[in-house]
């Protein structure tokens, strides 16, 4: 165990690196327990020995004292260097253990909605397990002073509370703007048609969107109210971007077929006018994901 704590002692800032080397045989007890700890936590996981106590040492940083060592939440500092190194196990365990709680909790803190949290447990995966420079994976930093689900509710809250101030509700697909530009003021029956039944239209939208499956749900969010390139969806779901393109393809005509039949399950009308309506609605569709595909480079064989 003599390499175990040479390693936390490099891994250590240099100025707390003295009064470790002072009282070496309590430092390695300590590195021992906190050890079988985390891998009694996590058997599963297998980190060596002396790389877990120089991450240790490295990400104690201003706690790097003895005290602050003995407090170390450890087991959880050893997950989440798992999952720093792709650790799908860990990744596994992580997203099981602390993700949705994290999520769930930080919308009772900030009133969101479920679909929000939902929105949020995708963008955590992002913050947690990817580098996007100089920004650092949130899990390379975790230092163990907090729990590890303290630190990614606060993750979460915080992003939650961003969202809610930028106004980023669950109405991607019913902007006035958007309804505007595919009912031309040249058209007065269409215009009639959308003004009569925009009530319905608008609850049809929303109990559609509602319905989606989470996946379908997460990637419209991304693509269309975040504006973010397929690329970095993909990123989140460790996925190539050709599958991103056949999922938000799938998600299109999953919300078409929910929207057709949540109409005309609202509207005791004749056929031809539902499918009047449901062409109107679809048009919606069509136009909000033409405009953020044609502005987004696409990869060969992918599809718009």
């Amino acid at each position: 165990m003599g390499d175990v704590l040479e390693a936390f002692l490099a891994g250590l800032p240099a100025p707390a690196r003295a009064v470790f080397d002072e009282a070496r045989a309590a430092t390695l007890a300590q590195l021992e327990a906190h050890t079988a700890a985390a891998r009694a936590a996590w058997p599963d996981l297998t980190i060596p020995t002396d790389d877990f106590a120089g991450e240790l040492g490295a990400r104690l940083g201003k706690a790097a004292t003895p005290q602050g060592l003995a407090e170390c939440h450890a087991a959880d500092v050893y997950l989440a260097i798992a999952c720093s190194r792709d650790d799908e196990n860990a990744i596994r365990a992580f997203d099981a253990t602390y993700l949705r709680s994290a999520a769930r909790t930080a919308m009772r803190h900030t009133r969101a909605s479920a679909e929000q949290a939902d929105e949020v447990a995708a963008v955590l995966r992002l913050l947690l397990f990817i580098d996007e420079p100089p920004r650092k994976a949130a899990c390379r930093t975790f230092s163990g002073r907090s729990t590890l689900k303290h630190y990614v509710t606060i993750i979460a809250t915080r992003e939650l509370v961003d969202m809610i101030q930028q106004g980023n509700r669950a109405r991607p697909l019913e902007d006035d703007e958007i309804l505007s530009s595919v009912i031309p003021a040249s058209d007065p029956e269409l215009s009639l048609l959308r003004n009569r039944y925009r009530d319905e239209v608008d609850a049809s939208f929303r109990s559609a969107l509602a319905k989606l499956g989470e996946r379908s749900r997460a990637v419209l969010r991304f693509r269309l109210l975040r504006k973010w390139p397929v690329g970095r969806i993909a990123t989140i779901y460790g996925k190539a971007e050709k599958t991103i393109y056949g999922w938000i393809d799938q998600a299109r005509e999953e919300l078409r077929d929910l929207v057709r039949a949540e109409v005309a399950q609202r509207l005791k009308v004749q056929l031809s006018e539902v499918d009047s309506i449901v062409r109107l609605v679809q048009s919606r569709i069509e136009v909000s994901f033409d405009r953020l595909e044609s502005a987004a480079p696409q990869p060969a064989g992918a599809k718009p």
